[in-house]
């Protein structure tokens, strides 16, 4: 069976939409702009009754239900299903993001890869962190749509009239109130992940795994405040951070042996082979110096 492409695809889904609400919507077909430059296509539906806000449904997995064979009726119900599903209503009110006093204490941010961004942080605030990038969000939760965010760009700044160092600053202080840090050995980490009727990891790991509670960007919490030098300390010693994606990291303490030489190697390896684009965080791996509370980039040998 011959498919239509992913672009012809969503151009006849929005004309479909749009026929199934009527004209006193607006059914809006864009591209989004996501980490990493990860290019998605969305809908949104604007004027949808009761609506507070517009959410956008993504169209990659019903893209893929319809080269699955899913009908195309279907896939048009379901999106709908979805989409209202997704829709926020009268009990949530997002106009606390219009006043800043209202939405700083929801602010919050998290790490991400500076040259894969580049295109991004033309429009968003940040913060050059090493290979890195400290960009800021608003956290939501709510009991119908669950966890979202809401990036904050430059254009947010202007509505709000603040600045760059006042936006950050505020993250800052919210960010561990909101995101506990969560420092543990890489063993309590599988057992909470896999099942272990052998018992085979009763006995610690000579790696440590650093993200926070909810396990959401918990890669941000290496710079929360004194965390790499409590982590120091209780090592004992210098340390290696890998990190293993935007939301946790990786901690190897220095005496292990390793060769660093190929630390950052074997990060960029797993990037390339094991993580989805968007969670890449970056392809080197970090030192960290006890006595000079120190972090370096160690370098990307070429293959």
């Amino acid at each position: 069976m011959e498919y239509i492409s992913y672009d012809k695809f969503c151009v006849d889904i929005q004309k479909a939409l749009q026929e199934r609400c009527g004209q006193e919507v607006q059914v809006k077909l864009h591209k989004v702009l996501k980490i990493n430059g990860v290019m998605l296509r969305g809908i949104s539906i604007i004027g949808k009754e009761n609506a507070a806000i517009m959410p956008t449904l993504y169209l990659d997995k019903f893209y893929m239900e319809y080269k699955q064979g899913r009908k195309w009726e279907e896939i048009i119900s379901a999106f709908l299903e979805e989409y209202d599903k997704a829709g926020v209503e009268n009990e949530f009110n997002i106009q606390f993001f219009e006043e800043y006093e209202e939405l700083k204490t929801h602010l919050a941010y998290k790490l991400i890869h500076y040259e894969m961004n580049m295109e991004l942080l033309t429009e968003v605030p940040y913060r050059k962190y090493l290979d890195l990038a400290i960009v800021c969000y608003c956290d939501i939760k709510d009991k119908r749509i669950g966890h979202g965010s809401i990036l904050i760009r430059r254009e947010h700044l202007k509505m709000w009239k603040i600045t760059e160092d006042r936006l950050f600053t505020d993250a800052m202080q919210n960010m561990p109130k909101l995101y506990e840090a969560d420092f543990m050995n890489m063993a309590v980490m599988l057992k909470k992940l896999y099942d272990d009727p052998a018992d085979l990891l009763s006995r610690p790991l000579a790696l440590f795994v650093l993200t926070n509670k909810a396990r959401i960007n918990g890669a941000a919490s290496m710079l929360y405040d004194g965390q790499l030098e409590k982590i120091a300390s209780f090592l004992g010693q210098d340390f290696y951070i890998l990190p293993s994606s935007v939301h946790e990291v990786i901690i190897l303490p220095k005496s292990e042996g390793t060769d660093e030489i190929y630390l950052s190697q074997m990060v960029d390896e797993i990037n390339r082979e094991q993580l989805a684009r968007e969670e890449i965080l970056s392809n080197h791996a970090y030192l960290y110096h006890k006595d000079t509370k120190e972090l370096v980039a160690l370098p990307l040998i070429p293959y």
